[in-house]
């Protein structure tokens, strides 16, 4: 199964931004401050299942937390997480670059 076709774990972006928000103390209001907006727009965007990647980032430095991890490790293939490729990797005695440039090619299909 190639990544392109391997199911993917669903993420709701509002709900993990809310338990960033409950792990660092910070008020609903504390944060609509420090991203400029409502405690009323706050509760919207808790509420979404995706947003503006322009705006996750913003989120994303206001509480110190990169984001976009998420969406990364929900699709990286089950095999590579469990280190079968990265192992036949380094038992190739590939160097470092070579071996980088093979997982890319594993992780993202060629692309």
């Amino acid at each position: 199964m190639t990544p392109q076709e391997a199911p993917h774990k669903p993420i709701h972006i509002g709900n993990l931004i809310e338990q960033r928000l409950e792990a660092m103390g910070m008020t609903k209001a504390t944060f609509g401050r420090r991203i400029n907006t409502s405690r009323q727009n706050v509760n919207a965007l808790l509420r979404k299942q995706s947003m503006d990647t322009a705006l996750l980032q913003r989120i994303g430095v206001a509480l110190d937390h990169n984001f976009f991890n998420y969406y990364a490790e929900a699709h990286v293939p089950d095999s590579i997480r469990r280190g079968e490729q990265s192992t036949k990797v380094l038992a190739a005695g590939l160097d470092v670059q070579t071996a980088i440039a093979r997982l890319n090619v594993l992780l993202l299909g060629g692309a």
